[in-house]
């Protein structure tokens, strides 16, 4: 008999996923700074890992951030900004 949840011939069922993608929440907005290096990219001091560099593809001139997450889709690590 096949178990209602769990993994059956190699493959996950009843929900789960295997081997989700790696992502990191950094909440604190207020603790994140800014700066722009050229047209396209911008960097952003994040709290416990330091300067992170971006493309931006838009303007974050005036606004407020709230939190930011970084996680890995594919070979690319991509950075989203509330």
């Amino acid at each position: 008999m096949k178990r209602a949840i769990g993994v059956v011939r190699g493959r996950c069922i009843g929900g789960q996923r295997g081997g989700g993608r790696p992502s990191f929440r950094f909440p604190e907005g207020s603790q994140m700074e800014l700066q722009k290096l050229n047209r396209r990219k911008t960097q952003v001091k994040l709290p416990k890992l330091g300067w992170v560099k971006f493309r931006a593809s838009r303007s974050l001139d005036g606004e407020t951030i709230r939190s930011a997450t970084l996680s890995k889709e594919g070979e690319r690590w991509l950075c989203r900004f509330w």
